[in-house]
């Protein structure tokens, strides 16, 4: 054993809906990394305005984000890790997105885009930008894609579900009106395995993980020290091996204490 790692989701998990935490919660992570330890956000959003932000806040250096494929430098401001999606399916998801009138939100390494905005998912930007009007229209042109986003009703969402899941792609169902694809091999667990592995030098079997999602299962079931938040869902909950509070209720914080305690012990034995 040789660092302590701990690889942690972010919304549902570090912050809510207003995007806000507790300075309770930055002094914990700045001392787990006083201790020593390395703290890497894992998100499905890109890196851009509001997730480097909040990276540079919690002294943050390296990112998993678009659900595992792009590993993010923060201070060299580079990706370090990429799985792009390929033409042929991108042009394919743009086609299902057409034919059951979703919204649909997609970024590539330098810019995000959006097509057929739906007044209901407006704030789905929120999550990544600080600046909204930065967003662009979507068109074919458009090359070398991280990640796409499906948004909509629930029929609309389950019948291009019905769709995605005949193609070669990584689908996330993160709720009834909203769904995630990426490249097939690609999710946070991937990353954080590649990554721990090829940058640390180290085992996933001493690391840390927490999310409350369906895009953290991956990382959450490969880690030796898995935490789910109160607020995850009970499915979620199966996935991981130990609890802790809700994310208003610095459940990054318990859950870090409890992960150096269980860490140093097992290094001890």
């Amino acid at each position: 054993m040789k660092n302590m790692i701990a690889f942690s989701d972010v919304d549902g998990t570090i912050y809510g809906k207003d995007y806000k935490y507790s300075k309770e919660l930055q002094q914990s992570i700045l001392d787990f990394q006083k201790k020593g330890g390395y703290f890497v956000i894992a998100t499905g959003n890109p890196p851009f305005s509001r997730i480097q932000k909040l990276a540079t806040e919690l002294n943050v250096r390296y990112l998993i984000t678009s659900n595992g494929a792009t590993i993010f430098d923060n201070i060299e401001k580079k990706y370090i890790y990429k799985n792009l999606i390929d033409k042929s399916t991108q042009q394919k998801v743009f086609e299902i997105a057409k034919k059951h009138k979703t919204q649909l939100n997609c970024w590539n390494e330098e810019n995000f885009y959006t097509y057929n905005r739906w007044k209901e998912h407006s704030k789905s930007y929120n999550y990544s930008l600080l600046d909204v009007s930065v967003i662009k229209e979507y068109n074919e042109n458009v090359n070398n894609l991280v990640k796409m986003e499906l948004f909509g009703d629930k029929e609309s969402i389950l019948n291009s579900y019905n769709e995605l899941k005949k193609m070669n792609v990584t689908i996330a169902f993160m709720r009834d009106e909203h769904l995630e694809i990426t490249m097939p091999n690609t999710s946070k667990g991937i990353a954080l395995k590649w990554f721990v592995e090829n940058h640390f030098n180290d085992s996933i079997e001493n690391v840390m993980s927490i999310g409350d999602s369906p895009n953290d299962w991956s990382m959450l079931e490969i880690t030796g020290f898995s935490y789910a938040v109160e607020n995850a869902s009970e499915k979620t909950k199966e996935k991981a091996k130990f609890y802790t509070s809700r994310y208003d209720q610095n459940g990054v914080s318990m859950a870090l204490l409890d992960y150096m305690d269980r860490f140093n012990s097992k290094k001890l034995s």
